[in-house]
């Protein structure tokens, strides 16, 4: 239920009579290509979520944007650092928080950006809400949190949703009546989203009120995962949960409590949880445990749970080096974008704990290493170093046969003892 997402981009272009720019996947997930292709399109608003963004800036110091007026964030918490740097390097860009849950038809909040926030804000507001929507912060009992107080975020107004196709045990739990309007029949959306009040009427979002979270603009339901792990006879026990890296993306880590009498290993529980779930809600890292750690009332203590580094990952394949000159840049940055030691040449990327947004780091490292335009779907097709390396020596092959078959066929155009003059003086000088 992801059609929300589109909306407003596409009806706001009708009524204002402007037009739609879509990116193939290969430009939206490439920090190198992204603003360039907006530039050049003549894009003024352009949407993306903040884990993209932070790649982008990671990869790109100089992207032209002549156009671009607005960009909006969404999908994601904004990390006011993020904000800082987008303002410092793109001045005459204003920044929109934007915030929407899916269960309701766009945005329902937005909080504009115009300057660089205070170091020490630790959280961007979402803003107020749009036009013909209410917003309410009720607590447990749904009664109304006073400006500063936690509580859950309840959304009114045209834009709710009617429900779940098919389910209406989950439609009746989160779409509910409007005790607060004065409309007949209105229904109310429970976000699952704590939130305050701020001063100037506007929203904070705090945490999820579940386990739910989201991840590079993924919604994932942790127990789903968990639930998941708990039906591979080799696991005991497990839970799952989030991290964050050094520059602030978040990943999935599964800490599981294998059975010594069932033999298992960690990349069969990755192609295991691949045949159960979508792409995206397979944990990053497995870190194999002894036990879980409990607190004194038994339950499981997350906060106990290790913090898991790259190194963390078990290395399941056996070692090999790099072999040529290739396979040595590549594993090098491999190392570098995830965070390891060393990466052998038979290592699977996403098996190392990379994803999505680290592809487009590593794709745009290559481009500058091997000056070749390496899409990005290639890093998704060759894996690991070896098939990587050896698609990437193969273009370098083929582009080499290509600027020999230019030469040849300026060559053409001259005489033949125009030629052998050249090449006097090529070797002359």
């Amino acid at each position: 239920m992801r059609s929300n997402r589109s909306v407003w981009q596409f009806l706001a272009a009708l009524l204002t009579g402007g037009r739609i720019e879509i990116f193939d996947e290969n430009i939206a997930m490439d920090g190198t290509r992204w603003l360039e292709t907006a530039s050049s399109r003549s894009v003024t608003i352009l949407e993306t979520v903040p884990s993209l963004l932070r790649v982008m800036l990671d990869t790109e110091a100089h992207a032209p944007v002549e156009n671009l007026k607005w960009l909006l964030l969404t999908g994601e918490a904004l990390p006011p650092p993020l904000c800082r740097e987008w303002l410092q390097r793109y001045e005459g860009v204003r920044l929109l928080n934007a915030y929407g849950p899916t269960e309701c038809s766009d945005d329902v909040t937005h909080y504009e950006i115009a300057e660089a926030p205070a170091e020490e804000l630790a959280r961007m507001p979402i803003g107020a809400g749009v036009a013909n929507t209410q917003l309410y912060v009720v607590d447990r009992f749904q009664q109304l949190a006073p400006a500063g107080v936690f509580g859950e975020l309840v959304v009114g107004g045209d834009g709710v949703g009617r429900g779940y196709l098919n389910d209406a045990g989950r439609t009746a739990e989160v779409f509910i009546p409007d005790g607060y309007g004065a409309r007949p029949g209105a229904r109310l959306y429970r976000t699952g989203d704590i939130v305050r009040w701020l001063d100037g009427a506007v929203l904070e979002y705090i945490r999820r009120v579940d386990h739910q979270v989201k991840v590079r603009g993924n919604r994932i339901e942790l127990g789903e995962i968990e639930a998941a792990l708990s039906k591979h006879p080799a696991v005991r026990d497990n839970v799952v949960e989030t991290r964050t890296d050094e520059d602030g993306s978040r990943f999935v880590v599964a800490y599981v409590v294998l059975d010594d009498e069932v033999t298992s290993d960690l990349n069969e529980l990755r192609g295991y949880l691949k045949e159960q779930l979508p792409d995206y809600m397979v944990p990053s890292v497995f870190m194999p445990l002894a036990r879980l750690p409990l607190t004194a009332n038994g339950k499981i203590d997350r906060r106990a749970l290790p913090a898991p580094s790259r190194e963390a990952l078990v290395r399941v394949r056996e070692y090999v080096a790099p072999r040529d000159e290739v396979e040595a840049e590549v594993a090098q940055i491999w190392s570098e974008v995830l965070g390891i030691e060393k990466a052998g040449v038979t290592d699977d990327f996403f098996e190392l704990g990379g994803h999505s947004l680290l592809a487009t780091q590593v794709v745009s490292r290559i481009r500058k290493s091997f000056e070749i335009e390496v899409p990005l779907r290639m890093l998704f097709e060759q894996t690991t170093i070896a098939t990587l390396s050896t698609a990437i020596a193969q273009m370098q092959r083929d582009e080499e046969e290509r600027a020999d078959a230019e030469l040849l066929a300026q060559l053409e155009q001259f005489s033949e003892a125009q030629v052998q003059t050249m090449l006097t003086e090529m070797s002359i000088s």
